[in-house]
């Protein structure tokens, strides 16, 4: 049967071993959330492996890239590589993914290699490609693109806009809700380990709230001591309150211009109030992130990764 495997490990793990154990602990957290609010498509769940290796077995290549996406979120100021294959597995367990045999397996390992060696952030591959698809080809250049788009957020407050906004209206596939506050106690721990990387590793080159490219306020001494840091309990209200997703699949059954529907931007102002920051500075942030463009590139992966065969 057909599964996509995704797997992946930290990039330059070195570069942090002074704090290794809060770097290990914080992917551990980030895979595990990720575990919970996709359940529902995974055979085999995410976990550490060696440090800092991971990988995870799933019923559609939509969710992997899904997995992809929101774990790279989570898990900054590191930084993640991986690889996505889908194709026959024949052999593995529903509790762990350290015995898992197949082409889809040795398929993912052999891309995570390129990956290492030609400093790529993601290599995506499937069985359809042997047949003359391009679309591998395809979502890999997709993927660059949005990875330099990504690439602008070297910013903690940049980084915090993008998971709320993830949070508050995912990006999903299949139309439905895509959960996620109600582990709430889990985001509590991740944006705490966040915050004590940012403080420990200078090396990381990460542009603090304070000194944000996009933040006009003149002094440090200015700000609020909760300025753009994430009130949990404003989030859990509006997400229980909203309960809305942004599903690629509908989207594009009903709208031929689907991309367009990929970010509501009145979403910047409950962003703002989460954030303790006025509305024009996430606005700022957005178009600093070119966040809507991302999003469509993000749109557009999905859709191709749903017409693999084609």
């Amino acid at each position: 049967m057909s599964y996509t495997v995704l797997m992946g490990d930290l990039v330059k793990s070195r570069d942090y071993s002074n704090h290794i154990n809060e770097a290990q602990e914080l992917l551990r957290l980030s895979l595990n959330y990720l575990n919970k609010i996709y359940k529902r498509y995974i055979k085999a769940e995410a976990r550490l492996q060696r440090g800092d290796e991971f990988q995870v077995l799933l019923t559609e290549a939509q969710v992997g890239f899904l997995f992809y996406r929101l774990l790279e979120l989570l898990i900054f100021p590191l930084k993640i590589r991986c690889s996505m294959y889908t194709d026959d597995i024949y052999d593995f367990n529903f509790n762990s993914t350290e015995r898992m045999f197949g082409k889809a397996y040795y398929e993912a390992g052999r891309l995570l290699d390129i990956c290492k060696n030609e400093s790529k952030s993601f290599l995506y591959g499937s069985k359809y490609d042997s047949f003359g698809s391009k679309n591998a080809f395809v979502v890999n250049a997709m993927v660059n693109r949005r990875s330099t788009l990504l690439n602008r957020g070297n910013a903690i407050m940049a980084n915090n806009v993008q998971i709320i906004a993830e949070i508050l209206y995912p990006l999903t596939w299949f139309s439905e809700k895509i959960g996620g506050v109600q582990y709430i106690s889990i985001l509590e721990k991740i944006f705490i380990l966040k915050e004590k990387i940012y403080e420990l590793n200078d090396s990381l080159q990460i542009i603090p709230i304070k000194y944000s490219s996009y933040n006009k306020i003149g002094h440090e001494d200015s700000l609020p001591i909760n300025y753009g840091k994430v009130n949990l309990s404003r989030l859990e209200y509006y997400c229980y309150d909203m309960r809305l997703s942004c599903s690629v699949l509908e989207a594009s059954k009903h709208d031929s211009d689907f991309l367009s529907s990929c970010w509501k931007r009145g979403y910047n102002v409950i962003i703002a109030e989460i954030l303790n920051v006025s509305r024009q500075t996430v606005d700022r942030a957005m178009l600093y992130l070119d966040y809507t463009e991302k999003r469509n590139y993000d749109g557009g992966i999905l859709y191709l990764l749903s017409k693999g065969e084609n």
